[in-house]
């Protein structure tokens, strides 16, 4: 019977030890230099190395690479070289598990991952997703999520519960978030939460906590019930120096500081300038630049009151062109018309017209002639009047001094017609004198009618009835 060896302590006990792949757990991380301190699980013996990288390629801005970066009491499987240094060669998944799953020692951590999450639907178990085979997913410690799936659905969440999902199925794009920013190329998109460089030293946004003005206050939990969508179309020639062809903004339009914006009535000329309605904040406003990209040429804004306004640039050589086959004006207020008036006018009739409806300084020019030729005409005629009048007035003197002459007049005829000429004459005193006066009267009105339309006289028309 031979003797049993004691066992080898020495360098072929070592060699047996370093030949095979251990499992390690991480004690301590290095991030910013990616070294980790592993205590093996066999020998607890600790040792400094590099983390692993499941691909990496330096090349320039050709590099690429797949990184994770461990968390202390992570597993690792380490390998050891021909000088015995260890190296980290994978990442492990270990727990031995009170039951049976038919898997080898030491491996049973998925199913208990799996029971965990089985226990706790509503807590890890809504993180930790059943896989069908063939699919995919990878999550980071704050919540950033990954998932691909047998269908060909890609998921990318974020663990504040902005997301995308692109469904292969239905050629769908699903984007969620409280707000969403795009940039393309000197096209800018917002929609979602209203948010704001509130703080000049620091660049990050915040949601402004101003009222909504027309809206319900915010509900507990959430900062304010401001909703943009917004939408700009520009250039950027170079850096810092921003063109503007259009911008579109709608929902509760707030400016860099996060007020609401309000509605303000457009100032108009001397002399048209209407007493404006009260006016609420905007819910939408449309701007179209020039082609310096600067000033907007037309703008369009309806606020929260229901108040439109159209606004265009008085450089605009084709005016504003409405081509309809019927039209239709509903109004419950009064209106006011206030522009300069157009060279020839305003169409608003059949194609089969061949003058507009409501000319501009043609009509003006006209009118100015017709005034004049009405005072000028109202004048004469209380002239005329007032000469008649004048002539009545002498034939009844002549007559008062005929009927008081000596001796008096017995001729029965000149006694029946001279009391008969006094009243005549009585009655064209009065009658032209009046006349006169209504004359003249007319010709002061015509004076002050002139003076209000000047210099670009008024006109006034019920178009389709009341």
């Amino acid at each position: 019977m031979g003797m049993i060896a004691p066992p080898d302590r020495g360098t072929n006990a070592e060699a047996a030890i370093k030949s095979r792949t251990h499992i390690a757990q991480v004690v301590d991380v290095d991030a910013p230099n990616g070294h980790i301190v592993i205590r093996l699980q066999t020998t607890n013996e600790e040792f400094k190395v590099q983390l692993p990288f499941h691909g990496l390629s330096i090349n320039g801005f050709r590099s690429s690479w797949i990184r994770y970066m461990p968390q202390a009491r992570d597993f690792v499987k380490v390998a050891f070289g021909p000088d015995n240094s260890p190296e980290v060669v994978g990442y492990a998944a270990m727990g031995d598990g009170d039951f049976d799953t038919g898997a080898a020692p030491r491996q049973n951590a998925y199913a208990i991952i799996r029971t965990i999450a089985e226990a706790e639907p509503n807590g890890f178990g809504l993180i930790f997703k059943q896989l069908a085979p063939g699919e995919w997913d990878m999550r980071s410690s704050g919540g950033a999520y990954v998932l691909g799936t047998q269908d060909g659905t890609l998921t990318l969440a974020g663990g504040g519960g902005a997301g995308i999902r692109l469904v292969k199925g239905r050629q769908e794009a699903h984007h969620d978030g409280g707000l969403q920013v795009g940039a393309f190329d000197g096209v800018l998109t917002r929609s979602g939460r209203v948010k704001r460089t509130l703080n000049p030293l620091s660049p990050t946004e915040a949601e402004p906590v101003v009222p909504n003005v027309g809206a319900f206050p915010a509900p507990p939990g959430m900062l304010s019930t401001l909703r943009e969508h917004t939408v700009t179309v520009g250039f950027e020639p170079a850096p810092g120096v921003k063109l503007t062809y259009t911008d579109a903004a709608s929902g509760t339009l707030t400016d860099k500081f996060g007020l609401p914006i309000p509605a303000v009535p457009t100032v108009l000329a001397a002399g048209v300038q209407v007493t404006p309605s009260l006016a609420g904040v905007l819910r939408h406003r449309s701007r179209f630049y020039g082609i310096d990209g600067l000033l907007p040429q037309v703008t369009v804004e309806v606020d929260a009151l229901g108040g439109i306004q159209l606004e265009q640039a008085t450089t605009a050589p084709g005016g504003l062109t409405l081509t309809t086959s019927k039209l239709f004006l509903h109004g419950r207020a009064t209106a006011c018309l206030a522009s300069s008036l157009p060279a020839a006018g305003v169409f608003l009739g059949s194609e089969l017209a061949h003058e507009a409806f409501v000319l501009g300084t043609r009509w003006a020019a006209a009118d100015i002639i017709h005034e004049a030729a009405r005072t000028l005409q109202h004048g004469a005629l209380a002239t005329a009047h007032t000469g008649l009048a004048t002539g009545f007035g002498a034939l009844a003197a002549a007559l008062t001094a005929i009927a008081g002459m000596v001796p008096p007049v017995t001729d029965p005829h000149l006694l029946v017609l001279l009391p008969a000429l006094a009243t005549l004459a009585g009655a064209g005193v009065l009658g032209h004198g009046n006349s006169a006066t209504a004359e003249a009267a007319l010709v002061t009105a015509g004076s002050i009618y002139e003076a209000a339309g000047a210099p670009t006289h008024f006109l006034s028309l019920k178009v389709l009835g009341e």
